[in-house]
């Protein structure tokens, strides 16, 4: 199935970038404001309630909604930058005694 074919079976609409758009409704949820998102978007999208999601916002004020990635340590290792200066507190760091239950 195309995404166009996905796009109309959930009553999807495409901008002129060709992304997806649907139309929701913000709603009360006690003191809270909390959007619903059809059934079938939830399915295709796989997406399941109690998810944990990022909200980021651009410049321009578009708001991209997105699974939070869980990484691993290889991942994040190799995000680092291995030229970065060490930091100047490093050496108080590594001279500190353990004051909780930290294991060694």
């Amino acid at each position: 199935m195309t995404h166009a074919e996905i796009g109309c079976k959930l009553g999807l609409m495409f901008n002129n970038d060709g992304c997806q758009a649907v139309e929701i409704i913000l709603r009360k949820y006690g003191n809270s404001t909390v959007v619903v998102l059809p059934p079938a978007l939830l399915k295709e999208l796989r997406l399941v309630a109690g998810q944990l999601m990022t909200l980021n916002v651009t410049h321009d004020g578009t708001i991209i909604l997105s699974r939070r990635r869980k990484f691993t340590l290889d991942e994040l290792i190799a995000m680092c930058d291995t030229a970065a200066p060490v930091p100047p507190d490093l050496p108080l760091w590594e001279a500190a005694k353990p004051v909780g239950g930290e294991l060694w």
